[in-house]
């Protein structure tokens, strides 16, 4: 009988994409794998042998989840945090939580005995291994040395699983066929989840000045949101294309030749669909562990341990110096 598992992803893009690397690995040693995440489940024709819902309403959780179900969850997830506290407590009473930053002491409830039960005899032996994801994934290694957090996740299953194989990948592919290339077109993302990672908007406008006087053609992806503020900013200057889905998001990115933007989930969605990345930190302590973990990833930070203004410590012409050793150094080319 294959062993089934519930995982309960972040609310995020990026986390739900790098999360989506745990999915992967079950599924590849042959778990039955069940991943929720609102964000991710838009990707669902692009993601195989792994079934991704939305979340579930909360009054049908329970209901989604056999009594043999290995649940594992983010207790940062929205999802999760949002949660009735009836709901809340059978789930840290059920589940593992497998947080990188977790606080509430319910979250650390299960036991050895607990998980059992929810196993059937002859997987009862996998109880004590998946109970030490019940942890928090903290780096063991010191600032620069840190590898991204995708590569810890998959460290960490392989040693406390025993798991014979093992990938960085997450399982999400474009075809080729699906999409149609522009060999001359930069994504730009120049927002984020917070404004205090986004490097200035007249610095992405120099940026994308710089890009179309050597031959690139850049293209401002936004959400849709953020769409009309960003319209008016480049005032025909600049292509904003509307997308009302992720799918759409990921086709459109799979299509183009290259990535430069925030610290974003846009940038590990880029990263995965294997586009050269280029990526603005505003802070050099957290680029180790958040960069995006596919592919070659480049990224430009301030060498200041000043958080004020650390926009003015990145200047449009660093930026575009690494860009152009990005392309160099991946054989691509405006003409």
């Amino acid at each position: 009988m294959t062993v089934e598992v519930a995982i309960f992803s972040s609310h995020g893009l990026g986390d739900g994409l790098i999360q989506l690397v745990l999915a992967n690995n079950l599924h590849l040693n042959g778990y039955k794998v069940c991943y929720y995440s609102d964000f991710i489940h838009q990707l669902n024709d692009y993601i195989a042998d792994i079934s991704v819902l939305p979340f579930p309403e909360y009054s049908k959780v329970q209901q989604a989840l056999n009594k043999t179900h290995i649940i594992l969850y983010d207790s940062n997830s929205r999802f999760v945090s949002q949660m009735p506290a009836e709901l809340d407590q059978w789930f840290a009473s059920n589940g593992i939580c497998y947080s990188n930053a977790r606080s509430e002491p319910r979250h650390k409830e299960i036991t050895v005995e607990q998980l059992q039960n929810r196993l059937p005899l002859q997987d009862k032996a996998l109880a004590a291994h998946f109970i030490q994801l019940n942890r928090s994934y903290r780096s063991k290694k010191i600032q620069i040395k840190r590898p991204p957090i995708a590569h810890q996740l998959v460290n960490i299953l392989a040693q406390y699983l025993d798991l014979k194989v093992s990938s960085h990948a997450n399982g999400l592919f474009i075809p080729e066929a699906k999409v149609k290339s522009d060999s001359r077109r930069i994504v730009i993302h120049p927002t984020s989840s917070s404004v205090i990672k986004d490097w200035t908007i007249p610095q992405f406008e120099q940026l994308a000045e710089r890009l179309i006087d050597t031959g690139w053609n850049p293209v401002f992806t936004v959400s849709p949101a953020e769409r009309e503020h960003w319209l008016s900013i480049s005032n025909e200057r600049f292509e904003v294309p509307e997308f009302d889905t992720i799918k759409k998001l990921a086709e459109f990115y799979r299509s183009s030749v290259a990535f430069v933007g925030n610290d974003s989930g846009n940038a590990h969605l880029a990263s995965c669909l294997g586009l050269p990345n280029l990526v603005i930190f505003n802070r050099w302590r957290k680029y180790p562990l958040w960069r995006p973990a596919w592919g070659k990833t480049y990224t430009v930070y301030p060498r200041t341990l000043v958080r004020k203004n650390w926009q003015q410590k990145v200047s449009v012409d660093r930026v575009f110096n690494v860009f152009e050793k990005m392309m160099l150094e991946t054989n691509l080319s405006s003409t």
